[in-house]
């Protein structure tokens, strides 16, 4: 079960990755030709750097371009080819859309084509985090779009001793540091690789100028952006148990607020820029057909007119770091930066530029202290899986935040905050059906089903669904339903 389709225009998922964690010492001298940015670091080592050979280096029959059956082992090219939305990430820069956004944005009228505009070749192009150098926007390598190397590093030290026998027994922070091949399998490290271009990061961000010009906004879901229709893996998930989505929604969650606090810390310590960042709020708080009876909104709403700041990326990482947090989610330390980092959004949608990157800068500290700590659990676990009862905790925890459904009066400005919500749902209703089979419920699949077709976007509108006073009841008492079925002595019929 995913709500989003396939989007029609893709970013590369490769990004420049970064450390998640933060070194006691002084920070280690970058490599020549490696910019300083977190982009070429794993646990406070730099990753080797090295020069981009392509993705058809990979694609050979008897290397990764077999013909078995999706994500099988030798097929990882072919499944790659055929089905990952990532493939087509360079078309798009073709595309009318993609011109009309780059002739917008011109600001001395003689746009540069998309296909060449290094803005646009830094996600939907050839862009490994630790290129020895940049890859020039007339090269061939950008054809292949988000190809292997955005997520694999840049192949030319392991590409020819990666299948040897001896390669195998080399630990991952070798194979990085000395190869440069980064470590996807590490969930944790993963979520910094899709956050580079699916949340964005300095030199490679979606600000409200291109979104008004006409890109997507970026609203990703690490757990969600995994799993089918969404995404066909060209992997199989190994050393995380039955319970492996529960793991990648948690992690996911944790990893891309560290993507958006980083590129928010950066946006509020760029001069000479507009600020508040406008990309950083609730779209739908300002872009909504206004109703023509307004309702009183519900407590703890934000007020008409009022610009909720993060409202994708934070609301559910915040209630993870609350004190009702089942206790396999919660961060080894009290989250007090990043909470103080709300704080400072709540006090004023302006917050002085300083003070707010101070604040983000902090908090990304606190997430990287969690990330740390949940992919060490998550690894632990993979022999010891998550309980039954572990997993209903959560999903009523999520499911006690996800019950204030949006009300009549204003169903959009908090889109985000439900949508994530039934992410979640979702997500640890598949772990826990993984980890107990007779969990699995005809209802609360249908319910979810429903859940899914109220959320998503109507065809051809630009945002979300209005739902009726009859709708609305209806959506929050199945809410409540749910959550009463899985809480103690409940159970999903």
């Amino acid at each position: 079960m995913t709500l989003f389709p396939r989007p029609r225009l893709s970013a590369a998922a490769a990004a420049a990755a970064v450390g998640l964690v933060v070194s006691a010492v002084a920070a280690p001298t970058p490599p020549p030709h490696v910019e300083r940015s977190g982009g070429a670091e794993y646990r406070g080592a730099w990753i080797m750097p090295a020069a981009a050979v392509g993705a058809f280096s990979c694609a050979a029959a008897s290397c990764h371009g077999g013909d078995g059956r999706k994500g099988a082992a030798g097929s990882e090219h072919s499944t790659w080819a055929d089905y990952d939305p990532h493939r087509h990430a360079y078309e798009v820069l073709f595309q009318e859309r993609s011109r009309r956004m780059v002739a917008l944005l011109a600001a001395d009228g003689r746009p540069v084509p998309a296909h060449k505009n290094a803005h646009c070749l830094a996600c939907h192009g050839s862009a490994p985090p630790n290129a020895s150098g940049p890859i020039p926007p007339g090269s061939t390598l950008h054809r292949t779009g988000g190809g292997c190397e955005n997520c694999h590093g840049a192949a030319e030290k392991w590409l020819t001793v990666h299948y040897r026998r001896d390669w195998k027994a080399l630990d991952p922070h070798r194979k990085a540091t000395e190869y440069g091949l980064l470590p996807t399998k590490d969930l944790a490290y993963r979520t910094q690789v899709c956050g580079g271009c699916h949340v964005g990061e300095p030199g490679r961000e979606v600000d409200h100028r291109l979104i008004a010009a006409g890109h997507p906004a970026l609203r990703f879901e690490f757990a969600s952006y995994q799993t089918e229709p969404v995404y066909t893996r060209h992997w199989r998930e190994k050393g995380y148990g039955p319970a492996v989505e529960a793991w990648m929604w948690a992690i996911g969650q944790v990893g891309t607020a560290r993507s958006a606090a980083k590129l928010l810390a950066h946006r509020a310590g760029t001069g000479g820029r507009d600020w508040p960042e406008l990309a950083e709020y609730a779209c739908f708080s300002c872009h909504q057909q206004l109703p023509t009876n307004p309702r009183p909104t519900r407590r703890g709403a934000p007020p008409t007119a009022s610009l909720p700041w993060g409202s994708w990326h934070f609301p559910l990482t915040l209630e993870l770091a609350g004190p009702e947090a089942a206790t396999w989610t919660a961060p080894p330390t009290p989250a007090g930066d990043l909470h103080k980092l709300a704080a400072l959004f709540r006090e004023s949608e302006r917050p002085a530029p300083g003070a707010t990157k101070a604040a983000a800068t902090a908090a990304v500290a606190d997430l990287d202290r969690w990330l740390a700590a949940l992919q060490s659990a998550a690894e632990r676990r993979s022999t010891a899986p998550l309980r039954p009862d572990e997993l209903r905790a959560a999903l009523v925890h999520v499911l006690r935040f996800t019950g204030d459904v949006p009300e009549t009066g204003a169903p959009s400005t908090d889109w985000g905050r439900y949508v994530q919500g039934f992410l979640a749902v979702a997500a640890l209703y598949r772990a826990l059906c993984a980890v107990d089979a007779s969990a699995r419920s005809a209802d609360v699949e249908e319910f979810l089903r429903k859940a899914a077709g109220r959320l998503r976007f109507p065809p051809g509108a630009g945002g979300p669904v209005r739902l009726g006073a009859d709708e609305e009841n209806e959506f929050r008492y199945g809410w409540k339903r749910l959550k009463a079925q899985f809480e103690p002595g409940g159970w999903p019929r």
